[in-house]
């Protein structure tokens, strides 16, 4: 099943009722950014993995919650890559460790 959110705040109050299996958040949102949701995220407690995707170069991801994140993806992508990069994200959480990079 797949819920949809209008932005990050939106996201964050249907993650506290339907915990999802995984996230995929863009970063850039508005008032509320992906890299801000995963931080709420973490703060309550809630570890399901988040896949950010952002078109923002590697200087704009070195928060704190880009770093929580499973992984980090830059537009544009192909959706073999998002699939592949959600399915290692779940994977890695199922074994508890952290997830690998893909190179193109």
């Amino acid at each position: 099943m797949v819920e949809l959110a209008a932005d990050g705040q939106e996201a964050l109050a249907r993650l506290e009722e339907w915990p999802a299996d995984v996230v995929v958040s863009d970063v850039e949102m508005g008032a509320f950014s992906g890299i801000e949701l995963v931080e709420a995220l973490r703060q309550r407690g809630l570890s399901q993995p988040v896949v950010l995707i952002t078109g923002l170069d590697d200087k704009g991801l070195a928060d704190k919650g880009a770093r929580e994140a499973a992984a980090c993806l830059h537009k544009p992508m192909s959706l073999e890559e998002l699939v592949w990069t959600i399915d290692c994200a779940l994977a890695c959480q199922r074994t508890h460790r952290a997830p690998r990079t893909r190179s193109h």
